[in-house]
């Protein structure tokens, strides 16, 4: 599974807020709390949390972090 195929979605309800990666219209992934979603159409699931007051954001496609050492590399770079 590449980050291509995948979408990350944002979930916050009153009581949790966590994330579940979906893949072809499948929850594929999630946090502990909502593991039972994973397997389950993601259509169902956003109708179901929907009505218990969810809120949904889609998350960007994830990109690695920067080292510490990486910004002082590049204005080295830059500079010199």
């Amino acid at each position: 599974m590449t980050a291509a195929d995948e979408r990350w979605i944002w979930v916050s309800l009153p009581q949790a807020t966590f994330a579940v990666v979906t893949k072809n219209g499948r929850v594929v992934d999630a946090a502990p709390i909502a593991q039972w979603l994973i397997g389950k159409d993601e259509r169902e699931v956003a109708k179901y949390l929907r009505g218990k007051g969810a809120v949904f954001v889609p998350l960007d496609p994830f990109v690695p972090p920067r080292t510490p050492g990486d910004e002082t590399e590049d204005r080295t770079r830059r500079a010199g």
